[in-house]
């Protein structure tokens, strides 16, 4: 199992092609040693509007929908306000 942490940009730029040049690499590297189970970790989302973050969450599963991980949770969270921290320990313990 891996979590992939992806932090929420603020304004959002092209996620698409900001995710495809820092993150395609590590879900190839997950890929490449055979890691199944991502949990992929939309971090700061306190840090913009309710409307960016759900742009921004649609534009990780857009991303994820073009890769083995298609059918990975995203988990939007604030680790600063605690939103959403236990959804993802709840999540990790499905998958472990």
């Amino acid at each position: 199992m891996a979590v992939q942490v992806l932090f929420q940009k603020k304004p959002i730029l092209d996620f698409c092609e900001y995710i495809g040049y820092c993150h395609f690499s590590h879900l190839k590297t997950l890929e490449i040693a055979g890691i199944e189970n991502v949990i992929v970790i939309q971090n700061k989302i306190d840090l913009v509007t309710r409307e960016e973050a759900l742009e921004n969450f649609k534009e990780i599963q857009e991303f994820l929908s073009t890769t083995p991980y298609k059918d990975s949770t995203v988990i939007p969270i604030s680790a600063q306000y605690s939103a959403n921290v236990s959804v993802l320990l709840e999540e990790i313990l499905k998958v472990t």
